[in-house]
């Protein structure tokens, strides 16, 4: 990450476009072994947090996007007991799935420093989840952890950051991935994936993700909605063998649970708008993920 000129953080948008970023505390910098790490202060997004200068999640709507990463899966499923977090790393995904009452959430993230500097400077986002007894934390490569784990769960979200070349976890959104995901699913499982912008410079990423899980799951479902923060309509998907669309999902376990966005009917609406926004794209989209 280049140093700051007035404390302004400059991150690439789109080809030609960039966010500008106003840093009005710096609360923590550093290097860890894998990233650049910052969390500041960011004039109208409140505490934030950038890795390798790129924004990972803001205080004003970090709970939006959880929200919606996590809560379909839970609402298409009727008793998911063990959940595999990937990703994650500041805990507001494990935050999300702890207000169900799983009996066990494994939580694997590459970068142990993220983790431990987000439970410091970032508490909000984690509301306590990391020292809750259902909760088991790994420090490992996804992949890895996914090939060489022998457990099986009802509920995978993958949580990795973005699909591009250059990312930490570009060989996690792979079709062979996702074929080592399955095998870790028990019967009626469910894999959550964030996708990524659908932002048209970047929808080939998205479209590319899709066809990737469609190459080992029956049924795959695109939604998504506005992330204000990031200034883009976000993807996310749900894979399974199972075909949840005929079910009737039990819409009483949301009652008590105390979520700031999503609700049960959102999940229809959002997939319809998503559906209905990529459209013909998904048949012609380019590939542009490595398949390894």
């Amino acid at each position: 990450m280049k140093k700051l000129e007035n404390n302004i953080i400059l991150e690439e948008f789109v080809p030609g476009i960039k966010i500008q970023y106003f840093l009005k505390n710096k609360i923590y910098e550093g290097e860890s072994d894998y990233q650049h790490i910052l969390v500041g202060e960011i004039e109208g997004l409140g505490k934030s947090i950038f890795l390798n200068g790129i924004l990972q999640s803001a205080q004003i709507d970090e709970y939006v996007y959880h929200e919606i990463l996590v809560h379909p899966a839970f609402y298409l499923h009727k008793n998911p007991e063990n959940v595999l977090i990937l990703g994650g790393g500041e805990g507001a995904t494990l935050r999300e799935v702890l207000k169900h009452p799983v009996k066990k959430a494994v939580m694997v993230d590459i970068d142990p420093q993220v983790v431990e500097i987000s439970k410091k400077f970032l508490p909000e986002w984690s509301c306590g989840s990391f020292s809750d007894k259902r909760t088991e934390l790994v420090f490992e490569d996804a992949r890895k952890f996914v090939e060489d784990c022998n457990e099986k769960f009802d509920i995978i979200i993958s949580d990795l950051t973005d699909p591009f070349q250059d990312s930490l976890s570009i060989n996690s959104f792979t079709k062979e991935f996702y074929s080592l995901c399955k095998k870790i699913l028990r019967d009626g499982g469910i894999l959550a994936v964030q996708g990524g912008s659908l932002d048209p410079h970047y929808m080939q990423y998205y479209l590319q993700v899709m066809r990737n899980l469609k190459e080992s799951f029956k049924y795959v479902a695109p939604y998504g909605h506005f992330i204000f923060s990031f200034m883009s309509v976000w993807g996310f998907m749900i894979a399974s063998d199972t075909d949840y669309s005929t079910n009737k999902p039990d819409e009483k376990k949301f009652e008590n649970l105390k979520l700031r966005f999503f609700e049960p009917f959102l999940y229809d609406v959002m997939r319809a708008q998503i559906e209905h926004y990529i459209g013909k794209e998904f048949d012609n989209g380019k590939t542009s993920i490595q398949q390894t």
